[in-house]
């Protein structure tokens, strides 16, 4: 049968295997907190050994950040002084517009496996990122208007199996980036029309990733200073009307 929530020598139970959890390494904050999680956590009077032990492997996600659900809107970090930004693994992340007028965001390290990021209008505010990882694993990456306003990052690095969306203009009012190495395999890259248009100071692109897909859009690299363009194999190409247009410099495919 179950054990009654209610019962005080329950409580004393909990603690007493959370202490030997915390023996076997587990972190002491879980250990201490937990019992509380569980009275404010359940709604009925019983459990199975299997719901308390789930129960702990919930509560640890929660308090490492992983697997968790995470909308944050206009201005909700004003006047912070915010420089990075790290990502759990396993969540999912909407960002809209929440870091204007906060000091200027340095890193963001979105390389987590199995992250769902969407960074929405300004989603980053008018930042000077230098540090942007979006290399982690079966992941979904979506990249709306004037999410990197003014980033300086100089590469990008994308992440075995996942799925990246770069839409219109999200790479507007900088021209620093230098190389795009999407090699890894099982890729699903789409680029939507004039996206890195006039980023003259691109000038290495790597596409080599097997068993990818990738779609590029209309004039998608139109004056970039690419000297070389590299495929893979077993791979889906879908280049865009004039996607290389301008590209003297390219010597190499």
């Amino acid at each position: 049968g179950g054990i009654s929530i209610y019962c005080p020598w329950l409580v004393v139970k909990i603690i007493i295997r959370h202490c030997a959890l915390a023996a076997d390494g587990e972190d002491a904050f879980i250990c201490v907190i937990f019992p509380l999680y569980v009275a404010i956590k359940l709604h009925r009077t019983e459990y199975s050994e299997a719901d308390y032990y789930a129960m702990v492997e919930e509560f640890k996600n929660i308090v490492n950040g992983k697997n968790g659900t995470y909308t944050f809107n206009s201005n909700a970090f004003m006047d912070t002084k915010i420089a990075e930004i790290t990502l759990g693994k396993g969540s999912t992340y909407v960002f809209n517009s929440c870091f204007n007028g906060s000091t200027p965001i340095t890193k963001i390290d979105a390389s987590a496996d199995n992250l769902n990021v969407t960074v929405n209008n300004y989603g980053f505010g008018k930042n000077t990122l230098k540090t942007l990882l979006i290399n982690g694993k079966n992941g979904t990456y979506t990249f709306n208007s004037e999410a990197f306003r003014n980033s300086i990052f100089t590469e990008l690095t994308l992440g075995e199996g996942s799925t990246y969306n770069f839409n219109g203009n999200c790479y507007s009012s900088t021209n620093n980036l230098q190389r795009i190495d999407a090699s890894a395999n099982n890729l699903t890259v789409i680029v939507a029309n004039h996206v890195f248009n006039g980023k003259s100071a691109i000038t290495s692109l790597d596409i080599s990733g097997e068993n990818s897909t990738y779609t590029f859009g209309q004039e998608c690299f139109k004056n970039a200073k690419l000297t070389e363009v590299k495929f893979g194999a077993n791979s889906t190409y879908d280049i865009g009307y004039y996607c290389f247009r301008d590209c003297s410099a390219i010597k190499t495919l």
